[in-house]
């Protein structure tokens, strides 16, 4: 299993009205790549009405890509989701009787 740490560059889905979803258009190694294609040309096909603006720059964010090697991975990667919202719904008192 690996966690990539990246940037994601999100895109309107409707660029005529821009009511539609938002999606990941690319994915980057560091910000600073993000940001130059987001100032580019090229990514005025994902903008409302093909028109760019300073706020495009909101539309990076990081994010953390989990590649996974086997189908045991995904499994132990739900059970220990699910193991750590039960416990975060414990008091102090029932963690201590528990053991935890």
């Amino acid at each position: 299993m690996q966690a990539i740490k990246c940037f994601e560059v999100m895109g309107h889905t409707d660029t005529t009205e821009g009511r539609g979803p938002l999606k990941v258009v690319a994915r980057f190694s560091t910000y600073e790549v993000a940001e130059q294609y987001v100032k580019s040309k090229a990514y005025s096909r994902w903008c409302v009405m093909g028109c760019q603006s300073a706020d495009d720059i909101k539309k990076i964010h990081e994010a953390t890509v989990m590649v996974l090697d086997t189908v045991g991975e995904l499994e132990q990667m739900y059970t220990e989701e699910v193991r750590a919202r039960a416990l975060s719904k414990l008091s102090a008192e029932e963690r201590k009787v528990l053991g935890l």
